[in-house]
């Protein structure tokens, strides 16, 4: 059985179904009483953002090094990051680190063909809807990925940073979430969305969406209790 390390705190609020879903799924895959063996190292996500919006990516990638190293130091076998947007430094990072880091956006493209979708739309943080770093393993696919208009994105990606890594969960945010993906279903012609922040599932309740769902911390959460049973 493997050990995994995992880069939390992007944000906690996230990190905590990580945690949970991550130990109770094994249990529940081996059938006896039994929970694995992780380390979580837990950063600020508010700087991982400015990083981002100040397009400062080696300093990202080196800020994110370090947790990493923090967690090869607990002899992990493999790394997840526990959020969408620090994979936009992922292919640096794959480089320096010294175990293999399973990327949330590669097993959210497996999933998107696995279920044969072929127009996917994307929401999260603007960094997400509109770097090209998430579409590369749509793209290889041949799937296409839709992204909100702008006045969508800044709201959706404002909503995150205030309400939802704050643990803020606002009903008229969730109206107009809904409103969002119903949209870009009528008028884009998705056949789901991917809710491309991990703080999303937080507030769209799949039974309630108007679209189909891609929850991209339950598909990570999936492949990595899959990678500690391999």
């Amino acid at each position: 059985m493997k050990k995994v390390g995992i880069v939390g705190g992007m944000g906690p609020e996230s990190t905590i179904p990580y945690y949970h879903d991550i130990v109770y799924g094994v249990q529940k895959k081996i059938g006896e009483d039994f929970f694995p063996n992780l380390t979580i190292e837990s950063i600020n996500v508010f700087k991982v953002l400015d990083y981002c919006e100040k397009q400062q990516y080696e300093e990202l990638s080196n800020y994110l090094m370090v947790a990493i190293n923090y967690l090869c130091k607990c002899d992990v076998d493999f790394i997840v990051l526990a959020a969408n947007t620090p994979h936009i430094v992922y292919d640096k990072l794959v480089e320096k680190s010294p175990v293999p880091i399973v990327s949330i956006i590669e097993e959210t493209a497996k999933e998107v063909e696995r279920q044969r979708l072929k127009k996917v739309g994307l929401i999260g943080t603007k960094f997400t809807m509109k770097g090209d770093y998430y579409r590369k393993p749509f793209i290889r696919r041949k799937i296409s990925v839709v992204t909100p208009n702008e006045v969508e994105m800044d709201y959706i990606s404002e909503k995150i940073a205030s309400e939802l890594e704050h643990g803020i969960i606002n009903e008229d945010t969730r109206a107009h979430l809904y409103a969002i993906m119903n949209r870009m279903r009528d008028e884009e012609a998705v056949d789901g969305v991917i809710l491309g922040c991990t703080e999303l599932p937080l507030i769209i309740e799949s039974s309630r969406s108007p679209v189909l769902c891609l929850d991209t911390m339950q598909i990570h959460i999936n492949s990595i209790i899959q990678g500690i049973l391999s």
